[in-house]
């Protein structure tokens, strides 16, 4: 059964069967619609033998997202700090600036809501009245890109970028994870012979490895932004990756 298909078989045959499932309802229609087609992929995944086997997401083991979609003229609209959301209203924005205001000509269609390591996130998809044409290049000043083991990648023009995995703050951070896990290890172990419950300082172990894991990426996406803005600004016509 696909997606659509169960859509129809949930509405018309499972919900007015069972009462104490209404409270679907409640939310956004397609916001269902977004969780059943994601369910749908996940399957489709599977049975092509391109992922493993969907498993439930509970919402404090994995990272659960909200999906709003703008159905009037009044829902989504956004400001410099905030941003409205149909089923919260309007939601403070910590970081400014990045998302387009209304008031500029761009709508927010639709977006999802995630939360990682205690923060809240929000990915937005912009409908935007403006035509682009074409823009037409010299193609033959391009750049080739090839990957590396030990830096992060070389340029046909010679230049070098480092492997930030070597750097001395990621290597800190590498170490501090190590001991970490260690400690969440031995609370893991406690709890199971001890027999006595210690969940709420596991969650906060827990937490402070999501942390680390954070901080982690967010150096890593840090300098691989930086280092293709670099190659960008050297404008050239095109870019190759090779591989070996």
């Amino acid at each position: 059964m696909r997606g659509h298909a169960f859509n129809v078989w949930m509405n018309h045959d499972f919900l007015p069967n069972n009462p104490e499932y209404m409270w679907i309802k409640d939310v956004n229609t397609s916001a269902v619609k977004c969780s059943i087609d994601d369910a749908d992929h996940a399957f489709q995944k599977f049975f092509k033998k391109k992922g493993g086997f969907p498993q439930f997401k509970k919402k404090k083991d994995s990272d659960v997202k909200m999906y709003f979609y703008r159905k009037g003229s009044c829902d989504c609209e956004c400001e410099r700090h905030r941003l409205k959301i149909p089923p919260l209203g309007w939601v403070w924005l910590k970081e400014k600036g990045y998302i387009p205001t209304t008031a500029s000509g761009v709508w927010v269609k639709s977006g999802r809501i995630s939360k990682r390591a205690g923060r809240c996130f929000v990915s937005v998809l912009l409908d935007t009245q403006e035509d682009t044409e074409p823009v037409t290049t010299d193609m033959t000043d391009g750049i080739g890109l090839h990957p590396g083991i030990r830096e992060l990648a070389l340029t046909s023009t010679g230049v070098s970028y480092e492997n930030i995995n070597k750097t001395e703050a990621v290597r800190k951070l590498e170490k501090r994870l190590c001991r970490e896990h260690r400690r969440f290890s031995r609370k893991l172990e406690n709890e199971k012979h001890s027999g006595a419950t210690l969940g709420r300082n596991i969650e906060k172990q827990k937490l402070k490895l999501q942390r680390i894991y954070r901080k982690i990426s967010n150096i890593r996406d840090n300098y691989i932004d930086q280092t293709i803005a670099e190659i960008v600004k050297t404008k050239p016509s095109l870019i190759s990756l090779f591989r070996i």
